[in-house]
């Protein structure tokens, strides 16, 4: 749909891997090219969807006002985050969070995001290219951990976003593991741990 705002009217849609954002922003992260009948400003409204959510028509700026129909790549929403659990208590009562942003589409960007970890110390993120749920710890480590990424401050609040990008050309249906591990005195064995995240790509 469409809505005004301090630059005028711009057309906002919303999905699993990215949240809100706008039609402009969407078509530049799948390297869709804008049609030329939306005019020289930037697209304005969208009046229709197919219900695969591919297609996707609307009209322009002012004053052409022009109609435009954008088609997505077949694949542009196959993308998933699967949140596998696993995740292990801090001293703090609370356990840290994982979530992940993005449509896991090769060259596109991505934010893998920790919250509700000890605040003021460092977090490490296990990446793996397996789910392995072995004991570890007083918990369970769910990647294999094929990669590490040591040092994430989790600062005051206690956490942190990572922003990354997928390389291009990676096979279609592997999947991604990713898990934080924080240290935290109070939690047993002096480790906490965020839940598994799964990245399915498309």
């Amino acid at each position: 749909g469409g809505s005004f705002f301090s630059g005028g009217l711009k057309a906002w849609i919303w999905t699993e891997g990215t949240g809100t954002l706008t039609l402009e922003e969407l078509v530049a992260l799948l390297g869709v090219s804008i049609p030329p009948s939306a005019g020289p400003s930037p697209l304005e409204n969208a009046t229709g969807i197919s219900a695969d959510g591919l297609r996707i028509c609307g009209w322009g700026s002012f004053p052409l006002s022009q109609s435009w129909v954008i088609d997505l790549p077949a694949n542009a929403f196959d993308g998933r985050w699967v949140d596998l659990g696993q995740g292990l208590v801090g001293g703090h009562n609370q356990t840290p969070a994982l979530a992940g942003e993005g449509l896991l589409l090769g060259g596109t960007p991505m934010t893998i995001s920790l919250s509700q970890a000890k605040p003021n110390t460092f977090a490490t993120l296990v990446v793996g290219l397996f789910q392995l749920d072995a004991p570890f710890k007083g918990g369970v480590l769910v990647p294999t951990p094929d990669f590490l990424i040591t040092g994430l401050p989790t600062g005051t609040s206690g956490g942190i976003d990572l922003p990354a990008s997928l390389p291009a050309g990676l096979p279609s249906g592997i999947s991604l593991f990713f898990q934080a591990w924080v240290p935290d005195p109070g939690a047993i064995h002096g480790l906490s741990a965020s839940n598994g995240l799964q990245a399915i790509l498309p």
